[in-house]
């Protein structure tokens, strides 16, 4: 196999060294406290996660030259990373009025349509089913107070 510099390789080491340094860190939280997990029980896991796919990301086979690997594979890439960014800066601005929920079922629905071009209800279905599980996991199992519009939601 060979081991080639790439800008996915780049990123994988980088990846590693930062998973590597947080599970480090996290050896010193601590992993469980009589009961319950204690603070480091999340990063230890975070770190296992993120230095298991450096490892994936650095050793997959790459067959594009070093030239193909850094540029778009299609045309309009780039626009469609810039209206999944617009997207989320819509979606930050209108939680506070519409509700963490509301809000994500628009973002949901307007990156699969608009980003991803994909068929109104296919889109329509996926976007009521994600934030039915966001609702259903968030607020009604976990009780997690997401911020709520003047819907009440």
């Amino acid at each position: 196999m060979k081991l080639a510099a790439t800008p996915d390789r780049t990123v994988a080491l980088v990846f590693f060294l930062f998973f590597g340094a947080l599970f480090a860190l996290s050896l010193q939280l601590g992993y469980w406290d009589g009961f319950a997990p204690s603070s480091g029980f999340a990063p230890l896991w975070v770190a296992v996660v993120g230095i298991a796919l450096a490892a994936a990301l650095f050793f997959a086979k790459n067959e594009a030259n070093d030239e193909a690997a850094t540029t778009p594979d299609e045309p309009g890439a780039l626009l469609r990373v810039g209206q999944a960014i617009v997207g989320i800066v819509i979606f930050l601005a209108v939680t506070p009025f519409l509700g963490m929920v509301p809000a994500g079922f628009l973002l949901m629905l307007g990156l699969l349509l608009i980003v991803l071009r994909r068929p109104l209800p296919a889109s329509l279905l996926t976007a009521v089913i994600s934030t039915a599980l966001v609702y259903a996991v968030f607020v009604a199992w976990l009780n997690v107070p997401l911020p709520k519009g003047f819907l009440g939601i």
